[in-house]
């Protein structure tokens, strides 16, 4: 039976989540090989910024947070209408939950992806997952 105190719950876990990750793979340093690396620094901030713009509450998040709110609803309409909307507002904290990973991730694909276009030989995995 989902309770008052578990929809206060998820709503806590959905906001560390989300203000955690404020600045997570945008901050990513790339492994180089090469490049001009006088201008590594600057050229990293650069990149770094490019990523930013990449936000955690993006369409792909809120796509997340839709079908988590959908199915935690769903699981819930069998006892009450306060389980309905509890399971609605964990399955949302799930969602964006997962969206914000994936959004991290995204970050610091776009990073690398910068700094390669800036002729440096990024020794890592290039790959978004």
């Amino acid at each position: 039976m989902f309770t008052t105190s578990k929809m206060a719950t998820a709503a806590t876990i959905l906001t560390l989540t989300l203000s955690a990750c404020s600045n997570t793979g945008a901050s990513h340093r790339p492994i180089v090989d090469g490049g001009d690396l006088a201008n590594y620094e600057n050229d990293l901030l650069a990149c770094q910024e490019v990523a930013k713009q990449r936000g955690y509450i993006n369409a792909d998040t809120q796509t997340d947070m839709a079908i988590g709110a959908t199915a935690g609803a769903l699981a819930g309409a069998t006892e009450s209408g306060e389980d309905l909307l509890a399971g609605a507002v964990i399955g949302a904290a799930i969602g964006a939950a997962g969206g914000s990973y994936k959004a991290k991730d995204e970050r610091k694909f776009i990073v690398i992806k910068c700094m390669q276009n800036r002729g440096y030989n990024v020794v890592e995995p290039t790959t978004s997952h």
